[in-house]
């Protein structure tokens, strides 16, 4: 990564490449940015850009919509997950979608104009989520439109991949993680904290193990900005049994842009391949 904590990777074909056969994918955590562009007629992964530590990544996006002409094109589609804190898990028996508005009451903040809702069948509920206002209007500028989700959903669509009886996927960026714990084909648990460093993550970690009561032989899933026996990796190791980086799940597509870069950095921005649209 260069001084500003970014990375661009670009197939030097890039200009071979038409728009129309291409999808875009956009994440925002609450501190980073990245973006993916997959053709999808080649099955072929050929831009990738990553920026760590980044503060209101809604205005960055902004600006690289303004000056970086490859998010200028007309692509397939667009999907993007958004940090928001308007995001709810709403139990099947208690959600109708003639009454999804009644859920936006819970939000801590004040959310933007549109109220979206996606269902999660295999767990049994259904987020209703909105995006913040000035991320919503950013996302108004992509040509073409866009499909929204919440930081949440390519996580979750990865959860639901997996078959373990008991499993916990954790996902790390420079400056914070998200959890999901699953026992029995339930999801107990997801959430994210932030972390100045491993001390703070070790924490969090053990109030997680003690208030789920999460076993030592749980299946550990890894994905983002975490090494191999690194210090968090090294924490990991000191409670859990069997812990293992997860690459994207995407055996079709050709990563070959990635060959000197972990797999498991970008699994959850691939992953928004993975969310119904």
């Amino acid at each position: 990564m260069n001084s500003k904590n970014s990375i661009l990777l670009l197939d030097p074909g890039f200009g071979e490449h038409h728009a129309e056969n291409c999808s875009l994918l956009i994440r925002l955590t609450a501190d980073s940015l990245s973006y993916a562009i997959v053709d999808e007629e080649a099955g072929r992964l050929i831009a990738l850009y990553d920026e760590q530590e980044c503060q209101e990544t809604d205005l960055r996006l902004a600006d690289l919509l303004e000056k970086d002409e490859k998010l200028k094109l007309a692509f397939k589609e667009t999907r993007v997950s958004v940090h928001t804190p308007n995001t709810i898990s709403v139990p099947d028996e208690l959600y109708s979608q003639h009454e999804a508005e009644a859920f936006t009451k819970f939000f801590p903040e004040q959310p933007g104009r549109r109220l979206y809702t996606r269902p999660a069948s295999a767990f049994g509920f259904t987020t209703v989520y909105a995006l913040p206002p000035l991320a919503e209007r950013v996302l108004e500028r992509i040509p073409g439109g866009s499909m929204a989700y919440d930081h949440l959903s390519p996580l979750l669509a990865l959860v639901q991949k997996q078959r373990d009886e008991q499993f916990i996927m954790l996902d790390f960026t420079a400056g914070s993680f998200y959890a999901s714990f699953v026992k029995g084909g339930q999801l107990i648990f997801q959430g994210g904290f932030e972390i100045a460093n491993s001390e703070e993550f070790n924490y969090y970690l053990l109030l997680l193990r003690q208030q789920l009561a999460i076993d030592a032989n749980a299946t550990v899933y890894l994905s983002g900005i975490i090494n191999d026996d690194d210090a968090n990796h090294q924490c990991l190791k000191k409670y859990f049994d069997t812990i293992t980086f997860q690459a994207a799940e995407h055996s079709e597509l050709n990563l070959e842009l990635l060959l000197d870069m972990p797999l498991h950095y970008y699994t959850s921005l691939l992953a928004l391949r993975l969310c119904e649209s």
